[in-house]
């Protein structure tokens, strides 16, 4: 990062051409922790399936886990679109940050109410 402003310094003229490419940083790195979001997603249902179909409660710890992993991760997606929105010069990059950061949010409170499920096994 330091590159590109050292550049911007001697040609002012890239400049929203840097702020694209930085852009396309920020999403691609956010795209690599939905991945991982949903990866730790997946698990965390798997082993609830699993807790629903034994009836063992002990392996709630376990999907908390996931999920807990999961929320991380989209809690760093989200926080990587919005330095993508903040460097994003054009329309096009703006729209499609703000739909992902749309979707990671809807997922997100998916994950949490299934961690809160998760949560009450093991209390009980």
């Amino acid at each position: 990062m330091t590159n590109v402003i050292f550049l911007n310094t001697f040609f002012p003229f890239s400049k929203a051409q840097d702020k694209d490419y930085e852009t396309k940083i920020f999403i691609e790195v956010a795209r690599k922790a939905v991945s991982m979001a949903e990866s730790q997603a997946e698990f965390g249902m798997e082993t609830q399936e699993a807790i629903s179909e034994s009836g063992q409660n002990n392996l709630a710890p376990i999907a908390v886990w996931h999920f807990q992993k999961a929320i991380e991760h989209f809690q760093e997606a989200i926080n990587n679109l919005e330095q993508a929105k903040m460097f994003s010069a054009s329309a096009k990059y703006k729209k499609y940050i703000e739909l992902k950061e749309k979707k990671c949010i809807e997922k997100l409170e998916v994950i949490l109410r299934n961690k809160g499920i998760s949560e009450n096994l093991i209390n009980n």
